[in-house]
């Protein structure tokens, strides 16, 4: 394999590049005590931009809130947080309303009480609803006729025979068929 080998000129040009590489950031920096005044307008843009978005979702939520609840709120004067705070209330206020007919004052309660109210009175509503399913069911069972257990059933241990059990006629003892414990009638 061919070895390189630098002459003097190509150590020569690397040098500069390399002082050139180097001295580049000094040249360019400003003196110490020179204000830069392109470096403040960035952070301007941005704060200003920000200030921009901040009034465009408050005055979108505001629309909403006057378009969906019939709410005037002033997006001027109010943060974005508080406006959403009333949207969800208001949301929840209304899902109550509509799905299980309770009128709530959604300035009053916080969406997490809200939220447990409607909860609870679901859970009233599934409880009415198996109440009215036992009834129901209590009724047909007493529409049905009683029919007296059958001779030689057990009627104290549900599920199971005496005359279902295997053993031989006059075996009470159950060894014929391979067991090992007495019936008793």
């Amino acid at each position: 394999m061919p070895r390189v080998r630098l002459t003097a000129g190509a150590w020569l040009v690397i040098a500069a590049a390399w002082a050139g590489v180097r001295a580049a950031p000094a040249v360019a920096a400003p003196p110490a005590g020179v204000a830069r005044p392109a470096a403040s307008r960035p952070a301007d843009t941005d704060a200003r931009r920000r200030e921009e978005i901040d009034a465009l979702q408050r005055q979108d939520a505001a629309e909403a809130l006057k378009k969906h609840f019939n709410i005037d709120v002033d997006w001027r004067t109010t943060p974005l947080d508080r406006l959403l705070d009333i949207r969800a209330r208001a949301a929840k206020a209304a899902e109550l309303q509509q799905r299980l007919g309770v009128s709530v004052d959604w300035q009053r309660y916080s969406w997490i009480e809200l939220e447990a109210l409607r909860r609870t009175l679901i859970s009233f509503e599934r409880y009415r609803d198996q109440q009215e399913v036992v009834p129901a069911a209590r009724a047909q069972a007493e529409r049905a006729p009683v029919v007296p257990p059958a001779p030689g059933n057990d009627t104290s241990r549900p599920g199971r025979q005496v005359n279902s059990l295997p053993f031989h006629r006059g075996d009470t003892t159950g060894v014929r068929a391979g067991r090992r414990w007495l019936v008793r009638g």
